[in-house]
């Protein structure tokens, strides 16, 4: 290796073209390596998770002491939908028992009590809770303009979505509109912490491999 500095000393930008090359190359496999890592972790398929795992390419033209590249894990939780739930497809009416759901290929299907597929106005679909509160309205016309008259305020989360309506027995005209709230898994991040504790190892010695690889390649076009 050292020697191969030494030849490689007479080609200009000769070491910092190597090293982003060869980092480049480590950080490629090493992205498709975590990528390949969660999903067999995780029942998540990898068209969910690739997007939020990228690499920042090192460059030689940015070279002053060293040159650095990086894989970013990033994005928010997935819709729990993502995963091996079922029902997967929006029904007429609600499971009984709950919806059944597999984060975990290690782990068994478990039970979410209530949980429900549903489809929004969005016309995204998911899997939902609804949460206690919510508001009770009064529906109706007046100068030819629909009207909803707000009865009560409930304590349903903030920007929670709504699925509804359903009548309440003994108030003729009165809505009930019970916020739901979307369940999720954990970050692309954190399942890309989990899936990798040997990552780095790894491309420490990827690393040393495509940079001695990338030394040869450039000593043999210099001696051409």
């Amino acid at each position: 290796m050292e020697r191969a500095l030494d030849q490689l000393a007479g080609i200009s930008g000769g070491v910092p073209t190597a090293g982003a090359r060869a980092i480049n190359a480590t950080l490629s496999k090493g992205a498709t390596r975590a990528r390949r890592a969660i999903t067999d972790r995780y029942t998540v398929k990898k068209k969910d998770i690739s997007a939020g795992i990228t690499v920042r390419k090192a460059s030689a033209r940015t070279y002053a002491d060293y040159v650095e590249g990086q894989i970013v894990a990033r994005g928010g939780t997935l819709p729990l939908i993502r995963f091996q739930v079922s029902p997967k497809d929006p029904a007429k009416r609600r499971p009984r028992g709950g919806t059944r759901a597999k984060v975990l290929r290690s782990g068994s299907r478990k039970v979410i009590a209530h949980a429900f597929t549903a489809r929004m106005r969005s016309g995204h679909v998911g899997v939902f809770l609804r949460v206690s509160g919510g508001s009770v309205y009064q529906s109706g016309k007046t100068g030819g303009r629909n009207i909803r008259r707000k009865f009560g305020r409930g304590r349903g989360r903030a920007g929670a979505d709504f699925v509804g309506p359903c009548i309440i027995a003994g108030h003729s005209g009165l809505v009930a509109r019970l916020p739901v709230v979307e369940l999720r898994s954990p970050s692309i991040a954190t399942m890309f912490r989990k899936s990798n504790p040997d990552l780095r190892p790894w491309l420490r010695t990827e690393l040393t491999r495509q940079f001695a690889d990338q030394l040869g390649k450039l000593l043999k076009r210099g001696r051409a």
